[in-house]
């Protein structure tokens, strides 16, 4: 075999030249498209997060498949037992053909199967050796030819039989599916065997086996999984649950290939759509902001500092499966999924060699940044054709925009108003100063992803209260002259003083950016501090798909414009004693949160450097009102600055829980 694969591959190969991501400025690209690069540009300066064009994609591909099929020999061995390695490898292969139409990969899959005899792997009952099933799956609907499965139906149908025999432990894992990496080596068979043959006993087995494994080993804390049972309870030398990065990459792209191949009108889709998503929403919570990978320990980066090919592959695949599949709004996860495909394409060669692979394994561990291994190709190639036809996709294209929007309302008292996909607020502008109202955050709880702002204040203009709820959202949160949800005062010097000074309206805003991936403004303040007269300038920056924005204060002598060094300022969330429920502090994290009520549960977190912050108490205000103030206590830096985020998590808008918002906190990454 290893005569006829290098024979067979050399006579069609098309050997690429070097190839590099900046190929991609080079390539012509739609108007589109240079479109959605200045806004993530204006969003995420100084990061890699632009678009690259679908022909980069293409020789990509080539370039990375062919760099492996001359290496192909080297797996002769795990060939001829069909081995879970190559899985992924084989569904590249697909990738291949389906973007280059370049039949070389197409014959290179028949003749592998053919070798194999569209056989399991050696032992039929093991997840593992369920793998190379997807071969003969991606095979029957290419060509539309049944044989390629007709084995694998026989084994199926007997391993349902034999299965329930076993107890779900990790020491009878030849026999049921009782580990996360399981979760794609054997359940993308199972349903691709489904659709192809029409016969639903298969993915209703599979549906089954999977909600087992998940119940045993899914975090809904972490919307994570454990490797296995031997990891429960287990915890990184962080004291850091330890969540395996390939491991969880393998669960994503296995939902993903699941959901790809799931037979029309089963009924188990709203149950893969919710984990799917709930685990986008931690992935993008803990992927690297600088170079868009992920790391061996998932929570836990500073356990085993290294960002590895392979689990981000998965993800970067799953991201842009989800996308291109209508689960993932475009304007909530594309610049994460950009994050990862850059920073994939960082770790490939000139000669299509994808680096920075874990060895074989099962946990976190050490690699050389220079190992490859076959799946992570696999796992590359299937993330470049989800990435060629997301680029390919005008249509798709036209309507991203980013979810993030502000500017000043003056037909409103001056107010200044931001909101993206999540979370909308205000604050109160010169007009207002004589209203009795601060310096406080006001919360617009949002039920919908779409933005609201304009029609709340356009409605209001008609007499329709945006203080009621008709649907979308309503503002329901009471700031009168409080902090609000997470604003800021200041303080007395002494550390352990409890005299706050409350702020009053803004002067003046200047918008930086409108909208698009980020919004971003400046307001300016006055203040009377001890005799002083000082001068605030608050930017606040708030990016699409994060419910926190962040807040940056630079304080100066109104006289000198100076600025002020080590300034006691205290941060404040407001307690509403009719709606109070519960305070959550996080101090390890630096997160602080409060639980209230608002027609469902409704939580104010902020997130800040644990070492910025002095202390943290909380003062009750009078009975029924809104003075009373969850404050921590802090100072300005030697430049004069303070920053921190800000936010709110509310159940009626995708049902986000009060610990599903302080999980969020602690996830989620301060500059």
């Amino acid at each position: 075999m290893k005569k006829t694969l290098t024979t067979m591959f050399l006579s069609s190969a098309i050997i690429c030249s070097s190839l590099s991501t900046t190929f991609a400025h080079n390539c012509q690209t739609s108007d589109d498209v240079k479109r959605i690069n200045k806004l993530l540009k204006e969003a995420y300066p100084g990061q890699n997060v632009n678009l690259s064009s679908a022909d980069f994609a293409k020789k990509q591909i080539i370039s990375v498949a062919d760099y492996q099929i001359k290496r192909l020999d080297k797996q002769a061995k795990r060939l001829k037992h069909r081995d879970w390695t190559l899985a992924p490898f084989f569904r590249g292969l697909a990738s291949s053909y389906r973007v280059t139409n370049d039949k070389k990969y197409l014959n290179l899959m028949e003749k592998i199967a053919k070798d194999a005899n569209y056989q399991l792997g050696n032992s039929k009952g093991f997840a593992d050796d369920h793998a190379v099933v997807q071969l003969y799956v991606e095979l029957a609907l290419l060509t539309g030819k049944q044989h390629y499965i007709e084995q694998a139906k026989k084994d199926f149908s007997h391993q349902i039989k034999v299965m329930p025999k076993y107890s779900f432990r990790y020491k009878y894992n030849r026999h049921r599916w009782n580990w996360c990496d399981a979760l794609f080596m054997a359940p993308p068979a199972w349903a691709g065997v489904s659709k192809v043959s029409g016969d639903n006993s298969y993915m209703n087995h599979m549906v089954n086996e999977f909600k087992t494994c998940t119940d045993l080993l899914y975090s809904k804390k972490y919307n994570l999984y454990y490797r296995d049972e031997r990891f429960l309870g287990r915890t990184s030398n962080n004291g850091k649950p330890i969540f395996w990065g390939r491991g969880n990459g393998w669960v994503y792209a296995g939902l993903a290939s699941v959901m790809k191949w799931l037979p029309e009108g089963h009924n188990s889709k709203p149950y893969f759509e919710k984990i799917f998503k709930d685990m986008t929403r931690t992935l993008v919570l803990i992927q690297n902001r600088d170079n868009g990978l992920w790391a061996m320990n998932l929570i836990d980066q500073k356990d085993f500092p290294f960002y590895e090919t392979s689990g981000s592959a998965f993800f970067c695949y799953g991201l842009f499966w989800g996308i291109n599949n209508g689960l993932l709004d475009a304007n909530r996860y594309l610049p994460y999924a950009i994050k990862a495909w850059n920073g994939l394409n960082s770790k490939v060669t000139a000669q299509g060699k994808v680096t920075h692979v874990q060895p074989v394994g099962a946990s976190p561990d050490h690699f050389n940044p220079n190992d490859t291994e076959i799946y992570g190709v696999g796992g590359y190639l299937m993330a470049a054709e989800e990435y060629h036809k997301f680029i390919s996709n005008e249509a798709k294209l036209k309507k991203i925009t980013g979810s993030c929007y502000s500017r000043l309302v003056p037909e409103r008292l001056d107010d200044y108003a931001w909101e993206n996909d999540y979370i909308a607020f205000r604050v109160y502008g010169p007009s207002a100063a004589k209203t009795n109202v601060g310096n406080g955050f006001d919360c617009f709880l949002k039920r919908v992803s779409y933005p609201i702002i304009n029609k709340l204040y356009s409605q209001a203009k008609e007499g329709k209260s945006y203080h009621k709820d008709y649907g979308e959202g309503y503002d329901p949160y009471k700031v009168g002259t409080s902090f609000g949800a997470g604003s800021m005062g200041l303080r007395d010097p002494e550390d352990n003083s409890r005299k706050v000074y409350y702020g009053t309206v803004f002067k003046k805003a200047e918008t930086i950016v409108a909208n698009g991936f980020i919004t971003k403004f400046k307001l300016f303040y006055d203040w009377n501090y001890n005799n002083q007269k000082l001068i605030e300038e608050k930017v606040i920056t708030l990016h699409s798909g994060e419910r926190l924005f962040k807040v940056e204060s630079t304080f100066k002598n109104a006289k000198t414009n100076n600025v002020i060094a080590n300034l006691p300022v205290v941060i404040g969330i407001s307690l509403h004693d009719k709606y109070w429920v519960d305070r959550y502090n996080n101090k390890t994290d630096g997160v602080y949160m409060v639980g209230e009520s608002f027609d469902g549960g409704f939580e104010v977190g902020v997130k800040i450097k644990p070492e910025k912050i002095k202390y943290s108490y909380y003062l009750r205000g009078a009975k029924n009102k809104f003075t009373g103030h969850t404050f921590l206590n802090a100072n300005t830096d030697k430049n004069g600055k303070i920053s921190y985020y800000a936010g709110y998590a509310w159940e009626k808008q995708a049902g986000f829980t009060n610990s599903d918002f302080a999980t969020y906190l602690e996830l989620f990454q301060l500059d």
